[in-house]
């Protein structure tokens, strides 16, 4: 049996991703401050792709993935 390839590797494929996903990103990040009663002082994003849903924490998030695309 062969290795297994990361389907999601390289930039081309990065963007690839980026680019289909819906922007929903920041009202999630406004929800998630709402029911907290305040924005959080740090937010860690796991596996995190491209960022996207880490951007709208700012300088208080940090997003680690694998894949560094």
């Amino acid at each position: 049996m062969g290795a297994v390839g990361n389907p999601f590797a390289g930039a081309a494929a990065a963007e690839r991703y980026a680019a289909g996903r819906l922007d929903v990103h920041g009202e999630f990040a406004r929800r998630i401050a709402w029911l907290l009663g305040a924005p959080p002082r740090r937010v860690l994003d796991l596996g995190c792709g491209t960022g996207l849903s880490t951007r709208p924490w700012g300088a208080r998030a940090v997003g680690c993935d694998v894949a560094a695309p």
